[in-house]
């Protein structure tokens, strides 16, 4: 039986494949793997590409290890804490946050930013709240 996965391993550059044979080996199944290695084989691809695409990946690897854990700064935090309500919204200022913190690898802002649109939006609700209960008395 053939590789399911040897039609799409064809199709992938030279550089997604090393990734797969190498630095992102554990994303990938068994099966996918082989293909992949297969296809590299067919190739046959100078040692020296595959150490520098090798070392590339790595480095890429690394810069967004050192950048999951960078926290948000005290005036982002005054920023979603503010904006939510005000200006943006809730859900764009969520989508927002989204695109220019968890895609770029940056985790910890991500959940950061999340935590105080959190706080801003129940601030205030229980501002309006409280008001509300002001007005009836």
């Amino acid at each position: 039986m053939s590789n399911p996965f040897e039609d799409a391993m064809s199709r992938r550059s030279d550089e997604e494949l090393v990734g797969i044979v190498g630095a992102h080996r554990g994303d990938y199944r068994p099966e996918a793997i082989t293909a992949a290695e297969a296809e590299l084989a067919l190739r046959n691809l100078p040692v020296a590409f595959v150490e520098s695409v090798t070392q590339e990946i790595r480095h890429e690897r690394d810069e967004l290890d050192e950048r999951k854990d960078i926290p948000l700064g005290m005036q982002h935090k005054v920023m979603f804490l503010l904006l939510p309500v005000f200006v943006l919204g809730w859900l764009p200022s969520y989508a927002m946050a989204r695109w220019s913190y968890m895609d770029k690898g940056y985790i910890r802002k991500y959940e950061d930013a999340k935590r105080w649109m959190m706080f801003g939006v129940l601030g205030y609700v229980g501002l309006f709240v409280l008001m509300a209960l002001y007005m009836m008395f």
